[in-house]
């Protein structure tokens, strides 16, 4: 560790628990910090010479990993349902993978499908979004319709999109079929 944490922030990057999870589980006197029973008060962990154990077992960060999954449509990029009871994605993978801390890097929406990258740490998650990072992202869209230059000349001086104005746009035509 490089810098103090909370100890349930800590306990969810080892993969013991949730955040909320893990306070449960150290007001219930299961996790020990340097051999001492913690408490919700005794919540900071100080460097890599700290030892904590949950349930008399030592607990460490997992090494980052980085995956990668093709997302298909139909599916919200979430831990959970959303208020209209779409289904979500991250629940599943949690599940498939056997892991109970998975973040994705960005996301796609409901009708979209495509590569999504997910991690175990919330370091490389926030690197990789970061606009200033410089990260180009890439999108290949199929589009109905037609591409008009006006279109075009939106997308690349930046869309509006419901008020936000985002950044131009590199903005290429594979083909055109129909």
């Amino acid at each position: 560790l490089d810098k103090k944490e909370r100890l349930s922030k800590f306990l969810a990057k080892c993969e013991v628990a949730s955040r909320r999870t893990a306070e449960e589980m150290i007001n219930a006197g299961r996790v020990k910090v340097n051999g001492e029973k913690a408490t919700l008060k005794t919540h900071l962990i100080v460097g890599e010479d700290d030892k904590v154990t949950v349930d008399d077992k030592p607990v460490s960060v997992p090494r980052a990993k980085l995956w990668a999954h093709y997302k298909k449509s139909g599916y919200i990029v979430s831990h959970g349902e959303d208020e209209k009871g779409r289904p979500a994605l991250l629940p599943k993978l949690k599940q498939i993978m056997d892991k109970n801390h998975i973040i994705s890097v960005g996301r796609l929406d409901i009708n979209t499908e495509g590569l999504l990258l997910l991690t175990n740490s919330g370091e490389i998650a926030h690197q990789l979004e970061r606009p200033s990072t410089g990260i180009k992202r890439i999108y290949r869209v199929r589009v109905r319709g037609r591409i008009t230059p006006e279109i075009m000349s939106r997308l690349e001086k930046g869309p509006y999109v419901d008020g936000v104005r985002y950044k131009p746009l590199e903005v290429s035509v594979d083909k055109e079929l129909g």
